[in-house]
């Protein structure tokens, strides 16, 4: 079933493994989540991330499904996801879910190797420190912002949104969507979601069960 504010911490070898269905809009009563200071330890202003998963030695490999809202006339405030790993590995896809729901994606792996498969509709800046690959297809669809040591920076989209007769007061309405990847001393990957599989009868097996969320919470 679909969740927010998901805190998962495991200190010993455990992994984290799943697929987890997230709707930024789904509301928790404060009473039912951890503490402020203690989920969300690396959160300076105390805001509740979305997602936090973190791990020690055990690898972290998630699928997540973001749930938007394609009715809705609000444009949604970007979710928040923190996935690190002191000694494992990290694997990460992310899914939409009726319409795109802009989010910021910060992964940190100390020492082992980071994939991280973003979704064609992913439209914001892609920062990778240390050693990354970004495929071909992520690239073509890039515009190159800098590379510095042990750094480099696009934004993936069409950077009009950004620049040019795309600059004004419609920027302020828009949020993009932003991946931080630092791979420590290992290596890192990211590519688009259907290089690798195709996620259509994924997406309609899930869609089904938010369909149905969401009928029990109308009533």
């Amino acid at each position: 079933k679909p969740t927010n504010f998901l805190y998962i911490v495991e200190d010993g070898v455990s992994d984290i493994k799943e697929m987890y269905v997230i709707d930024p809009s789904l509301h928790i009563p404060e009473a039912y989540l951890l503490p402020r200071n203690f989920a969300n330890r690396d959160c300076v202003s105390g805001e509740r991330k979305n997602v936090y998963l973190h791990t020690n030695s055990g690898n972290i490999d998630v699928d997540l499904w973001i749930v938007g809202r394609k009715d809705s006339k609000i444009a949604p405030s970007r979710m928040t996801v923190h996935l690190s790993s002191r000694c494992g590995s990290i694997a990460v896809k992310i899914n939409a879910i009726n319409s795109i729901h802009p989010f910021i994606l910060k992964v940190a792996a100390e020492h082992g190797p980071v994939t991280v498969l973003i979704p064609r509709w992913f439209h914001g800046t892609v920062t990778c420190l240390r050693n990354c690959d970004i495929s071909k297809e992520v690239v073509k669809h890039s515009t190159h912002l800098g590379v510095a040591i042990n750094m480099v920076r696009l934004f993936v989209g069409d950077f009009s949104v950004v620049s040019g007769s795309g600059f004004g007061s419609e920027l302020t309405k828009w949020e993009p969507d932003e991946l931080r990847a630092d791979m420590g001393q290992g290596f890192g990957t990211i590519k688009y979601v259907d290089e690798v599989e195709s996620v259509a009868s994924r997406q309609d097996k899930v869609e089904s069960v938010v369909s149905k969320e969401n009928k029990v919470r109308l009533k």
